[in-house]
């Protein structure tokens, strides 16, 4: 199973978008996305986590990797 940076650059590769992009959507510097992909930073916030969501069309659940099933459960 991927880890959230590894989500993270794969759904910014996939949306075509740089780090240095990426970075200056979700107000953050270039350094601190490129520690979150390399999983230096395992836990950036929430807040954080929803703008990059946003970025890449994802929700915060597929980010970090909780699937709910119809039911709602995990």
């Amino acid at each position: 199973m991927a880890d959230i940076g590894e989500r993270i650059k794969n759904g910014r590769i996939n949306k075509r978008l740089t780090q240095a992009e990426l970075a200056e959507r979700v107000g953050c510097s270039i350094t601190y996305l490129s520690n979150i992909e390399n999983g230096k930073i395992p836990n950036p916030g929430v807040l954080l986590f929803s703008k990059i969501a946003d970025q890449l069309d994802l929700t915060v659940e597929e980010l970090i990797g909780e699937h709910r099933t119809k039911n709602g459960e995990y």
